[in-house]
């Protein structure tokens, strides 16, 4: 009996700790929070960190930095991050990491944010991340999964990976800017999902599978009760490349709205699925429109490829009817 007494205030103690271990953070000029080489650091290794205030630079620095556990920054609460430094002026670093209706600004033109999780990163809305030069959204270990959801994200480089699969929901917008810019977005074993764009199709007694494809298609359909709406858009400078990959998975970009100054590479091992999507490369600079899978899905789609090609190049088993597919002068 003492053995087991003994052993359950072990676990209870063992409970404490972990307990003990989240911190909530409400005053960002205050200790845990301290400098470090002309960084604001906030240095928790293996604690749950609950931001709640505006983590920007304290005096002599001009970059901030977050590293524990797990961090979950409150938005509705007061966090945030702001930095005003060269390369890497914003950056997280954690197992898990949820930001929850924030704001994140390196507002350096040469200013870097980072994101890196080793488990998952969770976006909630409303919440905008903006860098002068390069965001980066990165998920590490094997099963890794990132959820964007009511996202604004604007930089030079915009890159987006995991190892798993990436979620997107609306309203969600990606934007980048010359010259020379980049909108990625990558799944290395998973897929990567824009979700929620077009309305959800429920079972109607006595409509075919192949009826209620043609309705999802058109949006012409009865509706789950408050699911999202709203369109995904992507948009990059007069001289950006979007690129959008699933080498082992799908990419589902039903509804979404995107645009590319030069080129588009979508890539996917099994289907690209762009039902009552708007795509296109319209310039001003001429370049390429790719998409390559097994499978490609266009129901009512509109895809524009600019000159020298007189359409986009679908590089797969193409179903479904295109509404516009054409050069960029078609409507």
């Amino acid at each position: 009996m003492r053995t087991v007494l003994l052993f359950a205030l072990f676990l209870l103690a063992a409970v404490a700790r972990c307990a003990d271990a989240a911190t909530t953070v409400t005053d960002c000029a205050a200790p845990p929070v301290t400098t470090l080489n002309g960084t604001t650091v906030l240095v928790l290794p293996g604690e749950d960190v609950i931001l709640r205030c505006a983590f920007t630079e304290l005096p002599g620095t001009d970059r901030v930095q977050i590293v524990a556990g797990s961090i979950t920054v409150d938005g509705a609460q007061g966090g945030s991050l702001r930095a005003t430094g060269k390369t890497v002026a914003v950056e997280l670093v954690a197992k898990r990491v949820v930001i929850a209706g924030a704001t994140f600004e390196a507002t350096n033109t040469n200013g870097h944010l980072e994101v890196h999780a080793e488990d998952a990163v969770e976006v909630t809305s409303p919440s905008t991340l903006r860098a002068g030069d390069k965001l980066t959204v990165e998920c590490a270990s094997p099963t890794c999964t990132i959820a964007l959801a009511g996202i604004e994200a604007a930089a030079h480089e915009l890159r987006v990976q995991a190892n798993g699969t990436i979620t997107v929901r609306p309203p969600s917008s990606f934007e980048t800017h010359g010259p020379i810019d980049l909108l990625s977005m990558r799944s290395l074993h998973g897929d990567v999902v824009f979700a929620g764009a077009l309305p959800l199709p429920i079972a109607v007694p006595g409509v075919g599978k192949a009826a209620r494809a043609v309705a999802e298609a058109r949006a012409v359909c009865r509706c789950v009760e408050g699911e999202e709406s709203g369109p995904h858009k992507l948009h990059t400078g007069v001289e950006g490349r979007l690129v959008i990959a699933a080498p082992e998975g799908r990419v589902v970009l039903d509804g979404v709205e995107a645009h590319a100054g030069e080129s588009i590479d979508l890539t996917a091992a099994t289907s690209i699925s762009m039902r009552a999507a708007t795509i296109d490369n319209c310039g001003p600079k001429n370049g390429s429109f790719i998409a390559s899978a097994m499978t490609c899905m266009v129901d009512g789609a509109k895809l524009r490829d600019d000159e020298p090609d007189d359409h986009p190049t679908l590089a797969c088993s193409v179903t479904g009817a295109a509404a516009v597919f054409g050069t960029c002068s078609a409507r």
